[in-house]
């Protein structure tokens, strides 16, 4: 009897499995693209509609490149910024009405972007494209990119002073130290050199950030992630702020990339995963491109 009912649950999870394999073999074009392609299904329209919708749909063919670019896995800050000026420029050159408003609002939207915390730090720490900032953009990178940097630092600090009191806990000799007050003497101390510190360790961070607006520029081509795993020794603060500014999420097609992993994880019959080991198949699945390229 229980080999049976294992048989019909491997049945059913073999059907459900063959089910999600074919909806993802099917090509579901974005909102913006299937109104795009529908229109050159109409029928019984003169010449002079025709003549309309065809430079509509000139007019969004450049949008329909980008809309696919910003679906890629791993899309960094600079990637989404590239492909939205590669998108304005050749939008610029359509001569329709409906392209101009298009560069307008895409102009508008751009200049929106830089002025938030996430984009301009992140095409600051891109050395494809660090240079396509003025230097009200760069100021105000830096400005985000110091303060973070002290927070970093902060965060390090208070994770190395937690090991630090678990350490002194466990050992029996310390409690003699704390009678004396010595231990709370060096607290003290310690806690008096925390401006003058911070102090330095801003100035050094603002002349790190100034000599890498100094480097050369990368190849657009490049991979920005690669590029900075190879500084991870000789800069480790520069590596520090890239690996938070670089993974800000450009889109929403992460996340509903991870919604669609937790559809295929969390079956009928994985129903008593633990959150944590959900949260771990779940990290592996998002970053499948890691994998596969050390595997190469």
């Amino acid at each position: 009897m229980l080999l049976s009912l294992r048989h019909s649950c491997d049945e059913i999870s073999e059907k459900e499995e063959q089910q999600r394999n074919a909806k993802r073999r099917r090509t579901a074009p974005t909102r913006l693209n299937a109104t795009k392609n529908s229109e050159r299904c109409l029928p019984n329209l003169k010449p002079a509609e025709w003549d309309c919708i065809e430079a509509y749909c000139t007019s969004l063919e450049p949008a329909k490149i980008a809309t696919m670019l910003f679906q890629r896995e791993q899309l960094t800050v600079g990637d989404c910024y590239a492909a939205w000026l590669r998108c304005e420029e050749a939008t610029k050159k359509l001569p329709s009405t409906l392209a101009r408003n298009l560069v307008i609002s895409m102009v508008s939207r751009r200049r929106e972007s830089l002025k938030t915390e996430a984009f301009a730090p992140g095409i600051f720490m891109d050395p494809r494209y660090k240079g396509l900032l003025d230097p009200h953009d760069k100021a105000t990178a830096m400005v985000f990119l110091e303060a973070l940097w002290m927070r970093l630092n902060h965060h390090h600090q208070h994770q190395a002073g937690q090991v630090e009191d678990a350490a002194l806990l466990d050992d029996p000799g310390v409690m003699d130290v704390e009678e004396d007050g010595e231990d709370a003497l060096e607290r003290l101390l310690r806690e008096s050199d925390t401006p003058a510190a911070a102090l330095e360790q801003a100035k050094n961070i603002s002349a790190l950030l100034q000599d890498y607006w100094k480097w050369k520029r990368l190849d657009k081509d490049a991979s920005v992630l690669e590029f900075w795993e190879t500084k991870k020794s000789a800069h480790p603060e520069l590596y520090a702020l890239a690996t938070v500014a670089l993974s800000v999420p450009m889109t929403q097609v992460s996340v509903e990339r991870t919604f669609s992993h937790l559809r295929q994880i969390l079956s009928i019959l994985r129903y008593n995963l633990s959150p944590s080991v959900i949260n771990d198949i779940i990290l592996v699945k998002c970053n499948a491109a890691f994998d596969a390229h050390n595997s190469e």
